[in-house]
């Protein structure tokens, strides 16, 4: 049984000839790219690089299957106004009692407004009044059967006071000062069933790289004082066994926000390889179907429209760019969908709310055009766009960040969802 393997290269990739092989019919000079191939009208469909992104290659020809991106862009534009207004700059929302709730931001002033959603999508104000003053890049918690709300920036500046409540409506302050200095952009998550806040910063020029961690949002302990380079508007959320820390703005931007940190126990802390995403601020972490999402955040003066997401291996995928510039962005999992909600392009905010559902859609090398959605149990051939044939089922197991999938004849096929530009190389292995 032959095994085909696919792997991915880019477009613009100089060395095509050298990847993809002598066995492929091609004209290719060695510095002559796939892209420029594509562009003279090689293969069995002409095309431009400005129309398709992706070819499909096997030992006996180029397929006709030319790809347009946006099949692989499966980004969702769910509603322009969720209900909690153009806004920025607000922590992740958090489940409590059966609702999302999300609370504060930078709308056009220091927001206090308490929001509370069933779906992610449609959201009510619960309250514009909770007692707390207005403030963005604070740290909002679901624990102990209670919403917290620690520190960030109000009117009058960096806060360290903790604020709770049961019903999100009304509000108990816990503390006026707190264990740690006052501070605005640290991160929060609960984990280990502890509340956690992880660096920030506390002066115009002075971040912090300290962790501390609470039971009762009354007394804080200092985890560690200084694990990594102080930081501010990385962004934190737990997956697996681990809090993850990325990216983030400090002394050295370019230096800190492309850097990734991971702790079992919030005191000792490793650093994790970045895959090659640019530094960045403000950037959305979610987790969803055993994978941990990062999208979008501001890149020196450049708002972002990128995606990438990591396994529980910590290996890193490139995503299709999402289609919209985001960052200082929430984000959450429903019901196995990743949400981006409001944020801004670093001009005005908003009240989008993008959803990506891990849908994934690829040709396969034997001119078969091969449709199936990642989490269903089997998926659907259809031969030279004809459908059902005899055996046109086909299993398949997502693993990781790679498909493994076995179609009529049995041959079995190995690939990874692409990234913009990306194309798939097959070579036949004995």
């Amino acid at each position: 049984m032959s095994k085909l393997v696919s792997k991915w290269i880019n477009l613009d990739d100089t060395d095509a000839k050298s990847l993809i092989g002598s066995s492929i019919p091609m004209s290719l000079n060695d510095t002559t790219s796939i892209k420029d191939y594509v562009d003279a009208g090689g293969g069995s469909t002409p095309a431009t690089s400005t129309q398709f992104n992706e070819i499909v290659l096997t030992t006996d020809e180029i397929t006709a299957g030319f790809h347009d991106h946006a099949t692989f862009n499966d980004w969702v534009t769910e509603s322009t106004s969720g209900g909690f207004g153009d806004r920025h700059a607000m922590p992740n929302p958090v489940f409590l009692n059966g609702y999302w709730w999300m609370v504060g931001g930078y709308d056009t002033t220091y927001s206090a407004k308490v929001f509370k959603s069933l779906d992610g999508i449609t959201w009510s104000l619960v309250t514009s009044s909770p007692g707390f003053a207005g403030r963005y890049g604070h740290s909002l918690f679901s624990y102990d059967d209670k919403l917290w709300v620690a520190a960030g920036y109000a009117s009058t500046g960096r806060k360290n006071d903790v604020w709770n409540s049961t019903d999100g409506e009304s509000w108990s302050q816990v503390t006026v000062t707190s264990g740690f200095s006052a501070r605005v952009g640290q991160a929060g998550v609960v984990f280990d069933n502890k509340m956690f806040i992880i660096g920030g910063q506390y002066g115009n020029t002075s971040w912090t790289g300290d962790v501390y961690s609470s039971t009762d949002g009354a007394i804080w302990t200092q985890e560690t004082l200084g694990a990594f380079t102080g930081r501010a508007y990385h962004s934190a959320v737990v997956f697996g066994d681990k809090i993850y820390i990325a990216g983030g703005t400090g002394v050295a931007s370019s230096t800190i926000g492309a850097e990734i940190f991971s702790s079992t126990n919030g005191s000792s802390w490793s650093s994790v390889t970045n895959p090659g995403w640019s530094y960045r601020q403000g950037a959305g972490l979610a987790v969803a179907n055993g994978k941990m999402f990062m999208v979008g955040g501001k890149s020196g003066v450049t708002v972002l429209d990128d995606a990438w997401l990591m396994d529980v291996n910590e290996t890193w995928v490139h995503m299709p760019d999402p289609g919209f510039n985001v960052y200082g962005h929430a984000m959450m999992t429903h019901a196995s969908k990743v949400l981006v909600l409001g944020g801004t392009n670093g001009t005005v905010n908003t009240a989008d709310i993008h959803s990506y559902s891990g849908d994934i859609t690829i040709y396969d090398p034997k001119k078969m055009q091969v449709l199936f959605k990642s989490g269903t149990d089997n998926i659907e051939i259809f031969r030279n766009q004809d459908r059902a044939q005899a055996g046109s089922s086909c299993d398949f197991v997502l693993d990781g960040t790679k498909i493994y999938f076995k179609n009529a004849d049995g041959h079995t096929f190995l690939t990874g969802k692409p990234a913009a530009g990306d194309i798939l190389i097959v070579d036949v292995l004995a």
